[in-house]
């Protein structure tokens, strides 16, 4: 539309030039003839306003303003994304610590050295009840779906039984901090999370994949 407006004010003013043109040798239509060329101009300089040229620039500003809306957005998707693998990685450090907090307790438990309230102590009585965490370096969660728990060379000690019993209570603390963190239900404490053993550097034992709570062992 705009430069439909601006042709026939081009058209109007070269119409009116020669309209004067003829009233010079006519001495007739000059006053008309310039009228025609003032509307003329007014309806060119309204096309060029409304030209596509105009509009353009005006879609290329919006389609500006939307890039860079969408690289702001991106942007604050990305560091919304860096700050929660953060905090989950804060979580995850948070329940390691707690498990093997809880784990270290055990042990002075067993050793006498934690009296019932959790308070170290000089005199206390060994709780054979405890034994088992003495056996135990520590325990991992990846943060996913795995624990890791760490035996020493006193749970080499124990036959297939006492070690499956041992680590099932290792498996026990490590849910408890996990299923607190994750709001397990009863069912996801029951079918528990799939579980390696290792001795040093080697792997002597995993879960079997349909029941997490029973061990197979490396030969």
């Amino acid at each position: 539309m705009g430069m439909f407006l601006f042709l026939i004010g081009i058209l109007g003013i070269v119409g009116s030039i020669i309209w004067l043109i003829i009233g010079l040798f006519k001495r007739a239509g000059k006053k008309k003839a310039a009228m025609l060329f003032a509307i003329s101009i007014v309806i060119m300089v309204i096309g060029a306003v409304n030209s596509p040229s105009s509009e353009s620039n005006d879609t290329a500003s919006a389609n500006t303003t939307k890039q860079t809306t969408g690289t702001e957005s991106s942007s604050e998707n990305q560091k919304a994304k860096e700050n929660k693998k953060e905090a989950d990685s804060v979580d995850v450090k948070t329940i390691n610590s707690s498990i093997n907090d809880h784990l270290r307790e055990n042990q002075g438990f067993a050793k006498g050295t934690i009296d019932e309230n959790g308070e170290e102590t000089d005199n206390g009585t060994p709780n054979p009840e405890f034994d088992w965490a003495t056996t135990i370096d520590k325990i991992q969660y990846d943060g996913e779906s795995t624990v890791v728990i760490f035996v020493n060379d006193d749970f080499m000690n124990y036959d297939k039984s006492e070690a499956q019993s041992v680590l099932n209570k290792a498996q026990n603390v490590a849910y408890n901090f996990i299923g607190e963190d994750q709001n397990w239900d009863d069912e996801e404490y029951r079918r528990g999370l799939p579980t390696n053993v290792k001795h040093g550097d080697s792997k002597i034992a995993t879960t079997k994949t349909l029941n997490p709570k029973e061990f197979k062992w490396k030969e």
